[in-house]
Parts: C-alpha cells; sequence; structure tokens
C-alpha cells in the first residue's frame, strides 16, 4: 500500500540503493510496529476475555456447590420425612387397632349392660337402689351379709 503510494506521490523513490535500504527497513520497523500494538491489544482482550471466564467458572462452580449442598440437605430432610411419614403410618395403624379393640369392648361392655338391665328389669328391680359397692348396707338394713333371706335385693325383708 505504501509502495503504491509512493509512486503515485509526486517525490520519486530514492535512486540509491542505502537510501532504498533505509526506506524499505523503515515500512518493515513500521509494519512490525503495527502488528506489534495489533497482537499485542488482541492479547489484551484475549487476558481481559479470560479473567472475565474465569470469573464466571469461579461463580458457578460456587453455585454448583451451592446447589449441591441443598441438594444433600432435601435428600436428607426427604429421608427424614419419609422416615417419620412411616412411623405416621404406623402410629395411625396401631391407634386404629386399639381404637377397634376399645370399640368392642365397648360393645361388649353395653351389651353386658343391656342384659343386666334385663335381668334386673325381669326381677322387679330396676326401681330399687343398687347395692353398695364393697358389700357396705344399706341404711334400710337387709342385703348382702345381713342375714336377709328374701327372695329379693335390699328392701329390708326380713325372715
Amino acid at each position: 500500500v505504501c509502495l503504491i503510494m509512493a509512486t503515485l506521490s509526486p517525490d520519486p523513490l530514492p535512486r540509491e540503493p542505502g537510501e532504498l535500504l533505509k526506506l524499505g527497513l523503515s515500512l518493515i520497523e513500521r509494519a512490525y510496529d503495527e502488528r506489534a500494538r495489533g497482537l499485542e491489544a488482541e492479547t489484551a482482550r484475549l487476558r481481559a476475555f479470560s479473567a472475565e471466564s474465569e470469573g464466571r467458572v469461579t461463580a458457578l462452580q460456587q453455585r454448583v456447590s451451592e446447589l449441591e449442598a441443598q441438594l444433600r440437605s432435601g435428600a436428607a430432610e426427604n429421608a427424614s420425612l419419609v422416615s417419620e411419614r412411616a412411623s405416621l403410618a404406623a402410629e395411625k395403624s396401631s391407634l386404629a387397632a386399639e381404637n377397634r379393640s376399645l370399640q368392642e369392648r365397648l360393645d361388649k361392655a353395653g351389651q353386658f349392660k343391656r342384659a343386666i338391665m334385663s335381668i334386673a328389669a325381669t326381677n322387679g328391680v330396676a326401681d330399687e337402689e343398687p347395692p353398695p359397692p364393697n358389700g357396705a348396707s344399706h341404711s334400710g338394713g337387709g342385703g348382702v351379709g345381713t342375714g336377709c333371706r328374701g327372695g329379693s335385693f335390699g328392701g329390708g325383708g326380713h325372715a
């Protein structure tokens, strides 16, 4: 490019070989300097890009570590919750079995009560006061252990 410009310029190229060599060397030095500046600029741009990329890689590695920690924590929490759920299911099953047992006992107690009430109604004791616990006597006399020989409970029936 410089040669074309030099040939188009009104100044002719030097005719002496030494001067031509100096001009050629000057052109080579300028081209070398331009190329070196361009490469230095490219190197600086690539170094900046590399540093930026390294920063992003570091940030991404840190984020990956955080996410792995969250994953481990979530997996541990999940295992704990699965264990707790299994424990609660077992407890629910146990409570349901206990509830069925208590319901059966309650049903039997109700049947027993109805049987007792039926027997008491048949014997005519339904309106009388029930006997006191532990064999204590009624204030009206008679009853268990008082010498009463009557066919009914309590009521003071002396023979």
